[in-house]
């Protein structure tokens, strides 16, 4: 007989390597952008400029191909900046247990200048896993979702999230899968809203 409090304190999450996303910092970092560029084409890579929001990984700033915000030079000088000029986002990336859903993604202009240099400090100092700094855009506006459940028809005014997925099976690398859209509401973490609609896109 198996446990199953006793599996999941001895096996890690299932995603974590799914979740990384220091990947997405490729396209931002200076030692990677033209190698990227030729290799996929301008096109492309324009769209995945406009795509991917400015990020960076914790410890590589001097690669940051636009430039540290603020005169900074560290992701440690974020936290001396004022709020309105901190709108950046913190997160853990893959392979630990704090890397999914809403676990390690800290809001930078959200906390008190100590806060935010305590998360940074931390993050520069460890080594079990990279860390990005990634630049918090707003959505322009929130959607009206009108959804059906047991108790009848309700509205949600939240944010969508398009999530893609790519076959990797032999006849199907690469290829478009299915789409999932997730709609939450009086949060900016897609995973957290008081409650939330995950439904599939035909």
């Amino acid at each position: 007989t198996i446990n199953v409090s006793d599996v999941v304190e001895a096996l890690p999450s299932l995603t974590p390597q799914f979740e990384e996303k220091a990947l997405l910092a490729f396209i931002w970092d200076r030692r990677f952008e033209d190698r990227i560029q030729k290799r996929i084409g301008n096109t492309a890579f324009n769209h995945l400029r406009n795509t991917i929001p400015p990020n960076w990984i914790v410890g590589e700033e001097k690669y940051f191909s636009p430039g540290m915000p603020g005169g900074v030079t560290t992701s440690l000088g974020l936290a001396g900046l004022s709020r309105s000029k901190r709108k950046f986002v913190l997160k853990t990336s893959g392979f630990t247990n704090d890397c999914s859903w809403t676990e390690g993604v800290h809001f930078l202009h959200t906390l008190s200048r100590q806060d935010a240099s305590t998360l940074l400090s931390a993050a520069e100092e460890n080594n079990r896993c990279l860390h990005v700094v990634q630049v918090f855009t707003k959505p322009s506006s929130d959607n009206n979702i009108q959804y059906s459940d047991s108790q009848g028809v309700h509205n949600m005014l939240g944010r969508v999230r398009i999530t893609p997925y790519y076959g990797n099976r032999a006849n199907q690398v690469g290829k478009l899968v299915g789409i999932k859209a997730t709609i939450v509401e009086n949060t900016n973490k897609i995973h957290a809203g008081t409650h939330s609609i995950n439904t599939a896109i035909v």
